[in-house]
C-alpha cells in the first residue's frame, strides 16, 4: 500500500518553488492547441461523477501586459464562444496533474468603453466543465440491437430501450461489433433480437460497456468507433470495468435518461462504487531552460479521455454466491504530521452511530408437499353437517318430488349456493394444532434439533415455487445447480386418476389426457384452479361442473345429481399440494453477536432480496410429476442457506455504522501528482484510526498576484469522506 510522506524534507523542502499552470485551447476538436499565457486560471476543482471537473480563468480585455511581455498588448473581448481548454498543473513529487474540458461563454465586467483611439477594457469570468459535462448531456436515443437472420446489430432510431426488462434478460449472449460509416465500433454486448430465445441477464458491466460503446457524444450517432484518430475525434476510452458486478441484473430504463444518468445510476456510493472522467495527455520533454510556452516545443497531445470505474473497498469484498467487490487499485497512507504546510482536519459524526447491527433475510421458505387424506395436514374447512346439508340440496323443499330433474337442480343449485354452504368441497385448511411435519418429516429447519412447529397465524403459501424451471431437483440437495434457473415454477396440484391409478395435474383435468378422451365420451369436461387463501389453506375451484364434482364416492346428493362417475370420480382427498410456506422467521445476523446492555441503540435492516432466501425442501416434497404420472420427490434438506452471504452484509455495514462517520480535509501547499479523486484515503498519522475514504473532490486553488509581489503558493484542498454502504444496493 503505498504511502504519501509530506514529512520527507528531499521531496517536499520547507521552502517551495513557485509552479506554473499553463493553458492551451482550441475551437474545434480537430484544431491544433494553442497556448493561452493571457488566460489566468483562478481554481481548478477535481470531482468524481456524476459531478463534472470545474475551472474558473480570468482574462482581462483591452491594452494588457502578460507575463513575459515586454509593452501592453490589445486583447480582443472573449465572444460567445465556446472552446476547449487543457491545463497543465506542475506537480512537487512527479507527473504534472491535468484538466480537460469546454469553456461556457464567459461572464464580462466592463471597465471602460472604447474612446477615441483607446479600446475597451474589462475582465471576463470563463467557466470551463469537464467532459463528463457531455455525458451527462448525452440522451440515449436510440436502441442497439442483433437483427435476422445474420445476427448483425443495428440501431433503431428515437427510442431507448429497458436492459433486463421485466426483470428477463434480454442481453445477446456474445459481443459485437456496429458497423457505422464503413468504419466499426469495439465489440459490446447489445439487444437480443425478439425471436431469438437465447438471451442473457445483462450485468451493470456489460450495461456500463456497452453505454461506453454505442451512447457516447462522437459525431457518429454516440458510436465509439475503433482505431479512431485522437487528433480528429474526443478519444473516449473505457477503463476499470472490472470494478463494477459482473453478477448483478440490474433493470434499467434508458428512454428520457442520458449516458451520465444511467452511469451513475450503476455506480452509486451505496454500493461502493463511483466512476471519473480524466485525459491522458503526453506533454513533450523539457530541457532546463525551456518551459511548455518556449518557441519550438512541441504541443502536448490529448491521447484518451478515459470513463474509469472505481470501488470504495480498501480490500476485496467476497458476497459469498453472489460475487466479489474489488479493492480500489489506489490506497493510500498520508503522513504529514510534521509538515507546517499541510494543516488537516478529521471531523467524525456520530449521528448514525449505533451498538449493534441486525441484518435480517427474506421470511424462510419450506417446499412441502401438504396432503388432503385422512390425518394428513390438510383437512376440510367445512362441518360434517354443512356437508351433509350439501348433499341434501333442495330435497326437503316443498314439491320437490314432482318437479322435473331439471326444476330440482335448479333448487339443489339455489341451496348449495348459499353462503353458509360456500365452503363445502372448496376449501381445504391446515389441521388444528399442526406439529409442523409432514408424512413424520420436518417441514421447516429445525430449531436446535426439534422440529421448528410456527405460528401458523403469521405463515402463509406462496403463489409459486422457489424452484426454477430446468433444474432437477430429484434426490439430494446438496450439489443442485439453479444458476441456469430462470423462472419460478408454480404450485405443484394433483389428483389420482381413478381409473389409472396415476397422478395428474389439476390444470390437465378435463383435457383429453385425463376425464374427457375419445375412449370415455360420457364423461363430462370440466377444471379445476386452486389458489393459496389465508387462514392458512387452499381454494378450490371447479369450472364446467359442481363443485362436488372433486368429491368422489363421499358423495351421494339427490335424484337430480348425475353420478360422480360421469365427473371420472375424482376426489380430493386424493390430491397431493406441493407449496412453498412462508414461514415466521426470518435469517438474521447480528454484529457484534451479543450486546450486555439493555439500553442499546440497534439498526436493522430488513432485506427481501432472492438472493438471502433461506428454502428448506422437506423430505419427500415432490418436486415433480414424471411423464408416467408418477412423483419425483426430493431427499429433503438445505437447498439455499444465505448465512454467509448475510455475515458479509452485516460486516460491511458494521464497519459505517458501528463507528463514526469521517471527514478528512487537507489543505497543503503542496502540490501533489498521485492522488485523483475516486482514490482512496486508507489512514492519516495524525489519527489513530483507518479512516478508509475516498477521494470526493481535489479544489486547487491559484491566487493572482497583486502589482509586482511575488506570487502565493498554490493551495489544494483534498476532501474524502467514508461511505455509508447500502447492503440492499450491493446485491442488486
Amino acid at each position: 500500500m503505498p504511502t504519501i510522506d509530506l514529512n520527507d524534507r528531499e521531496t517536499y523542502p520547507l521552502a517551495t518553488s513557485y509552479q506554473r499552470v499553463w493553458i492551451w485551447t482550441r475551437l474545434d476538436w480537430a484544431d491544433d492547441w494553442t497556448p493561452r499565457p493571457d488566460l489566468i486560471p483562478i481554481e481548478v476543482v477535481f470531482r468524481a461523477g456524476p459531478q463534472p471537473d470545474t475551472a474558473t480563468l480570468r482574462y482581462r480585455y483591452g491594452f494588457t501586459m502578460q507575463p513575459g511581455d515586454l509593452q501592453p498588448t490589445l486583447y480582443q473581448r472573449i465572444g460567445n464562444v465556446r472552446f476547449y481548454v487543457l491545463i497543465r498543473i506542475d506537480c512537487d513529487d512527479g507527473e504534472p496533474r491535468d484538466f480537460l474540458g469546454r469553456s461556457t461563454p464567459p461572464k464580462t465586467e466592463q471597465h471602460a468603453a472604447a474612446r477615441q483611439t483607446l479600446p475597451e477594457t474589462g475582465i471576463q469570468r470563463v467557466e470551463v466543465v469537464g467532459l463528463m459535462d457531455s455525458l451527462n448531456r448525452c440522451p440515449v436515443l436510440s436502441t442497439v440491437h442483433e437483427v435476422k437472420p445474420n445476427g448483425d446489430l443495428a440501431r433503431s432510431k428515437n427510442v431507448g430501450s429497458t436492459f433486463n426488462e421485466d426483470a428477463k434478460g434480454n442481453r445477446t449472449t456474445a459481443k459485437k461489433a456496429l458497423d457505422v460509416d464503413a468504419e466499426s465500433t469495439g465489440d459490446a454486448y447489445a439487444f437480443g433480437d425478439i425471436n431469438n430465445a437465447a438471451k442473457s441477464f445483462w450485468s451493470s458491466r456489460d450495461i456500463a460497456e456497452h453505454l461506453c460503446t454505442f451512447h457516447l457524444p462522437t459525431p457518429h450517432d454516440g458510436a465509439l468507433l475503433d482505431g479512431l484518430d485522437p487528433e480528429v475525434d474526443i478519444p473516449w476510452t473505457i477503463g476499470g470495468l472490472s470494478a463494477l458486478p459482473d453478477w448483478d441484473r440490474p433493470e434499467l430504463q434508458t428512454e428520457g435518461r442520458t449516458t451520465g444518468d444511467l452511469l451513475n445510476a450503476l455506480c452509486p456510493a451505496s454500493k461502493l462504487l463511483g466512476f471519473r472522467v480524466r485525459p491522458v495527455v503526453t506533454h513533450p520533454a523539457l530541457a532546463v531552460d525551456q518551459t511548455p510556452f518556449t518557441d519550438g516545443v512541441a504541443l502536448p497531445s490529448v491521447d484518451q479521455v478515459r470513463i474509469e470505474f472505481f470501488t470504495h473497498a480498501a480490500s476485496a469484498i467476497t458476497l459469498p454466491n453472489v460475487g466479489t467487490v474489488p479493492a480500489n487499485p489506489a490506497v493510500y497512507d498520508i503522513e504529514l504530521a510534521s509538515d507546517p504546510k499541510s494543516p488537516t482536519t478529521i471531523s467524525e459524526d456520530h449521528a448514525e452511530t449505533v451498538d449493534q447491527i441486525q441484518i435480517l433475510g427474506p421470511r424462510e421458505l419450506a417446499v412441502v408437499t401438504l396432503r388432503a387424506a385422512a390425518d394428513a395436514e390438510l383437512v376440510p374447512d367445512w362441518s360434517a353437517g354443512q356437508e351433509s346439508q350439501y348433499a341434501t340440496g333442495g330435497s326437503g323443499e316443498s314439491g320437490y318430488a314432482t318437479m322435473s330433474p331439471s326444476e330440482q337442480r335448479i333448487v339443489d343449485d339455489r341451496i348449495r349456493d348459499a353462503p353458509n354452504l360456500a365452503p363445502v368441497y372448496s376449501r381445504l385448511k391446515l389441521v388444528d394444532e399442526w406439529d409442523g411435519t409432514a408424512e413424520a418429516e420436518d417441514v421447516f429447519v429445525p430449531e436446535d434439533g426439534t422440529t421448528h412447529v410456527p405460528y401458523t397465524g403469521l405463515c402463509q403459501i406462496a403463489d409459486r415455487l422457489p424452484l426454477y424451471e430446468g433444474v432437477d431437483y430429484f434426490g439430494a440437495v446438496t450439489g443442485i445447480d439453479e444458476s441456469d434457473g430462470l423462472k419460478r415454477i408454480p404450485n405443484i396440484y394433483t389428483l389420482e386418476n381413478p381409473s389409472t391409478a396415476v397422478r395428474e395435474r389439476v390444470e390437465q383435468l378435463g383435457q383429453t389426457t385425463s376425464g374427457n378422451n375419445d375412449d370415455t365420451p360420457d364423461l363430462r369436461p370440466f377444471g379445476v384452479s386452486i389458489a393459496p387463501t389465508q387462514p392458512l389453506g387452499l381454494e378450490l375451484s371447479v369450472t364446467g361442473g359442481p363443485r362436488h364434482a372433486i368429491a368422489g364416492s363421499s358423495f351421494s346428493g339427490t335424484a337430480a345429481d348425475l353420478e360422480q362417475t360421469v365427473f371420472g370420480g375424482y376426489d380430493y382427498r386424493t390430491l397431493q399440494a406441493t407449496v412453498a410456506l412462508i414461514g415466521n422467521r426470518r435469517p438474521a445476523i447480528y454484529v457484534p453477536a451479543e450486546v450486555t446492555d439493555p439500553l442499546i441503540t440497534r439498526k436493522v435492516i430488513t432485506i427481501d432480496h432472492p438472493s438471502l432466501q433461506l428454502v428448506h425442501i422437506a423430505v419427500g416434497a415432490v418436486v415433480d410429476i414424471d411423464g408416467a404420472g408418477a412423483p419425483v420427490t426430493s431427499d429433503g434438506g438445505l437447498l439455499r442457506d444465505p448465512s454467509d452471504l448475510l455475515t458479509a452484509l452485516a460486516t460491511i455495514v458494521a464497519d459505517y455504522v458501528l463507528q463514526p462517520r469521517r471527514k478528512v480535509t487537507i489543505r497543503t501547499d503542496r502540490r501533489l501528482s498521485d492522488l485523483a479523486v475516486g482514490d482512496l484515503i486508507r489512514s492519516v498519522d495524525t489519527y489513530d484510526d483507518d479512516i478508509n475514504a475516498p477521494i470526493a473532490e481535489i479544489r486547487i486553488t491559484i491566487p493572482e498576484s497583486a502589482d509586482n509581489s511575488p506570487p502565493r503558493a498554490i493551495t489544494t484542498t483534498i476532501i474524502a469522506s467514508s461511505t455509508a454502504a447500502d447492503p440492499k444496493r450491493l446485491i442488486t
